[in-house]
């Protein structure tokens, strides 16, 4: 700091004339180090020149030097401009500890103490550079702030706000690498994995892997048994192993993005969404402003991947019972709709289930929303929650019988169809279906018959039957259809 005070008193104090070169040793009050620049020039306060310039650095400087210096007792700023190598910027060096670098305040209650950044724009070419980011605390507003905007002071609806990437630079293997579960031994670069197919030269992560940096297969790649560049630092036994091929990338964390831009860093998808993205550049969530819709595992637009809820996860369209205390299901669904759960195929509905309640009473039917049908199976539940009542039950067993004339044949529980082979004609015989009630609705049973019945009797064990056929042909066959709200079997066919 001292010699920026030096400096300035003695551009006052000796009060050169306006334009005229300063240098050392034109100034009265000496300086305890030598200005290092080719020209220090003042100028009038009333031109459009700034009031002091320091031109250029001398040998003696050289660009790892800093063109001004600042000191105080406890620390010291250095201002380095045009650095050479890597860094080709200004920078602001300081050497305090525990301290900021730099720090921006504004007492007033109605400003904003915050950076700003400017500059031009490839959508708008020969505008003057305009405001596209700021960052800060907002005195009047009462919170910290980063805004990605367009703000060249028109307030131009025409101009959409500036994209806004978070990125992570450094070497990552986007595949997420190979995990082996491995045995280390502390102090030995010596590991023993399972079979695999590991190359010399992968880098190793893991438990009991040392860090910083972390080693690479030296040999035995391919083997149950890997030397390292490095020491384990722990024993372990199945232990979770990363093998990975690392590559150094600026990769994308978090776009947003914004309508009619470019396609920005990573081809990103300029829409207007907000991607949070994966190493591989793939969308791991996509949140869709125009749509008020949420994708997981998008590329681009198209849905890729499955969605991982653990616990209390919550869907519909009811918001205000959405956060209700005592939610613990693994989904729970909230929807004013009939059809609550919907699965989909290229915008056609497959099935539909509808959670119906009424007093008393709850069911889940899964409904055919395409042939407006109900498919005939149900979960329905008594007043008190306690019993299960089944819906139609499909039986597939088939039983083949060979009666005789004036023979009863009679339902097993799980029998479907009744295959009834006598060795000839058959005066009468009979039929015994299984009960019809209200626990057996959509039930259905069949016949067939290879030979001619003259007389036919069709009955149940309980309930009765309607419109069963008094006989039966060669090859002929019937069906029967169980409506519990009446108890009654239905003939079909």
């Amino acid at each position: 700091m001292k010699h920026l005070v030096y400096l300035v008193l003695s551009l006052l104090l000796c009060a050169p004339a306006m334009g005229q070169n300063v240098t050392p040793s034109s100034l009265s009050i000496p300086i305890s180090a030598p200005i290092r620049s080719t020209s220090v020039t003042t100028v009038s306060p009333d031109t459009a020149t700034p009031g002091l310039v320091i031109t250029g650095l001398s040998a003696g400087g050289g660009n790892s030097s800093p063109m001004l210096e600042m000191d105080s007792p406890t620390s010291s700023l250095k201002f380095y401009l045009g650095l050479t190598g890597n860094y080709n910027q200004a920078l602001w060096h300081i050497d305090s500890t525990a301290q900021n670098v730099i720090a921006f305040q504004n007492d007033s209650l109605t400003g904003y103490s915050a950076a700003t950044f400017r500059g031009a724009d490839p959508k708008y070419v020969g505008k003057t550079p305009f405001e596209h980011m700021a960052i800060g605390w907002g005195n009047n507003l009462g919170f910290n702030y980063i805004e990605s905007s367009s703000y060249d002071t028109t307030a131009n609806p025409l101009m959409p706000p500036s994209k806004f990437i978070i990125q992570q630079t450094g070497g990552v293997d986007p595949t997420g690498g190979t995990n082996l579960a491995c045995n280390t031994t502390n102090g030995s670069p010596t590991i023993t994995c399972p079979a695999n197919s590991i190359p010399n030269g992968r880098m190793v992560i893991g438990p009991g892997i040392p860090t910083n940096p972390f080693p690479t297969v030296l040999s035995g790649g391919g083997t149950t048994t890997m030397v390292l560049t490095g020491n384990a630092t722990a024993d372990g036994t199945g232990q979770t192993i990363n093998f990975s091929n690392p590559s150094y990338a600026q990769r994308d964390v978090i776009r947003l993005n914004t309508p009619g831009g470019t396609t920005g860093h990573s081809t990103g998808n300029d829409t207007g969404d907000v991607e949070i993205v994966n190493w591989d550049n793939t969308i791991n969530v996509k949140v869709d402003r125009w749509t008020n819709r949420t994708g997981f595992g998008a590329t681009t637009n198209t849905l890729r991947n499955t969605i991982d809820v653990y616990g209390g996860g919550t869907f519909g369209t009811t918001t205000s019972t959405r956060n209700t205390a005592g939610i613990v299901g693994v989904v729970t669904v909230f929807d004013a709709s009939a059809n609550q759960l919907r699965l989909d195929r290229t915008g056609v509905s497959i099935l539909d289930v509808q959670i119906n309640g009424t007093t008393g009473a709850a069911s889940a039917d899964f409904v055919d929303t395409t042939n407006s049908a109900v498919v005939p199976f149900s979960i329905k539940l008594d007043a008190t929650k306690t019993t299960v009542q089944a819906g139609p039950t499909y039986y597939t067993g088939v039983v083949k019988t060979t009666p005789s004339t004036g023979g009863t044949v009679t339902y097993a529980t799980t029998q479907r169809t009744a295959l009834i082979v006598p060795a000839g004609t058959l005066a009468t015989l009979t039929l015994t279906l299984p009960a019809c009630a209200a626990a057996n609705d959509g039930d259905e049973r069949d016949a067939i018959f290879s030979q001619i019945i003259t007389t036919l009797t069709v009955n149940a064990s309980a309930g009765s039957v309607v419109g069963a056929s008094s006989s039966a042909a060669v090859g002929g066959g019937h069906a029967y259809h169980c409506y519990g709200a009446d108890t009654t079997w239905y003939q079909k066919y």
